[in-house]
């Protein structure tokens, strides 16, 4: 049957199965199966009152106190708080996240790993519908893990919603963990986003996130995963000193701080970040920001043992 699949999908032939489509997304070492792998499209309105009530959430953790001029497009990174997959709280499960996408065989932790995004062209504009479609790339498994990765790509509903007529693409990875007995290991990249630094940064800048900052990012968001606003689920349950500060955070803040730091005169083009380790709430955090390439720059932030906690790099033009 997966043989059958693979010459299916590699002639291209109209009307594949979706059981073929799900064999060939699922790598040999993975054998989950999740609660819901369809596709699916969320459309939201990109209003501007939205982008301002996120400036204001960041205001105090970002180094220019201002809001700064309304543009008339999504700032990077700011999808984020767009196009909400949680609907109903009958489709969450006991972490407080959604089931679509998620395994069914049962799991003690989720982390969001990696991902990159992409923009291109005028990106998405604001006082417009907008949609967002969503895929399942693929599912690896391994021991005691099972990665789920996800594409989303976005784009103004005045647009013809072809395939690659998309303003902003992202790909997330989602990594669903069996046993909380032993350290949880790196997320595997091809990448050099690594590689050591032997100049100094161009920025330094440090902040404390709050559970108040942590609070109403899930609002705005959407994003009621427990770790985030329940200390005693994440102690008691997932075994954490602290709630958790989101992946999509981490990111919002760094494209942020990149675009304050060149007055809103960067046009990224392309993101790409790992998470190594978790920040928490009421523990300090460093950035650090680099330029490695006349078009790319590269953004840490530490823990508050110094550990390298997120490291992203970003090209623009």
């Amino acid at each position: 049957m997966l043989n059958r699949c693979h010459r299916l999908l590699a002639r291209r032939i109209p009307g594949t199965s979706q059981t073929c489509r799900n064999l060939f997304l699922r790598d040999k070492h993975s054998s989950a199966e999740l609660h819901d792998d369809s596709s699916r499209t969320i459309t939201d309105f990109l209003t501007p009152n939205r982008v301002d009530l996120l400036n204001l959430t960041l205001e105090p953790y970002v180094p220019q106190h201002t809001i700064g001029t309304r543009a008339d497009t999504l700032p990077p990174g700011f999808h984020f708080i767009f196009f909400p997959t949680s609907t109903s709280e009958l489709e969450t499960l006991q972490d407080g996240y959604e089931k679509h996408f998620a395994p069914k065989e049962p799991f003690k932790r989720r982390l969001w790993t990696q991902g990159t995004l992409d923009f291109r062209g005028e990106g998405l504009k604001l006082s417009e519908q907008a949609e967002c479609v969503e895929n399942l790339l693929r599912v690896e498994g391994g021991e005691n893990k099972t990665d789920v990765w996800i594409e989303r790509k976005m784009f103004n509903s005045s647009t013809s919603p072809e395939a690659e007529n998309w303003s902003v693409k992202e790909i997330r990875c989602l990594r669903y963990l069996t046993d909380l007995s032993r350290e949880p290991e790196e997320p595997a990249t091809s990448s050099s986003i690594s590689a050591a630094h032997h100049n100094e940064p161009i920025l330094e800048h440090r902040f404390t996130p709050t559970q108040i900052l942590l609070t109403r990012f899930s609002y705005l968001t959407h994003n009621f995963h427990r770790i985030h606003i329940d200390r005693d689920y994440a102690g008691k349950v997932e075994g954490y000193p602290n709630t958790l500060v989101h992946g999509s955070l981490s990111i919002t803040i760094i494209l942020k701080v990149l675009q304050q730091f060149h007055n809103d005169s960067l046009a990224i083009r392309h993101a790409r970040y790992v998470m190594y380790r978790p920040l928490y709430v009421d523990s300090p955090v460093k950035l650090l920001m680099y330029r490695t390439k006349p078009d790319r720059m590269r953004v840490r932030l530490l823990n508050s043992s110094n550990e390298k906690a997120v490291e992203c790099s970003i090209w623009h033009d």
